[in-house]
């Protein structure tokens, strides 16, 4: 799902069965992060600042992987 508006982050998607959330950032790194409830990914949609959200809640809170396009 692309994201409009944010000056780091391209797009977010999430696998619910999986509870994988997969970010890919505006300079083309994407990441897999592991065990993301589904709750967590429906407020980081929400979010009004992306980035920060993802600076306070996700990065080094959850297991990441890179994630190879």
């Amino acid at each position: 799902m692309k994201i409009g508006g944010s000056s780091v982050i391209a797009e977010i998607g999430y696998l619910p069965k999986r509870a994988i959330l997969m970010i890919r950032f505006i300079n083309g790194t994407a990441v897999l992060y592991r065990h993301v409830w589904y709750n967590e990914f429906l407020l980081f949609l929400q979010a009004a600042s992306k980035g920060e959200y993802y600076n306070r809640y996700i990065k080094g809170v959850y297991t990441s992987m890179p994630w190879t396009l």
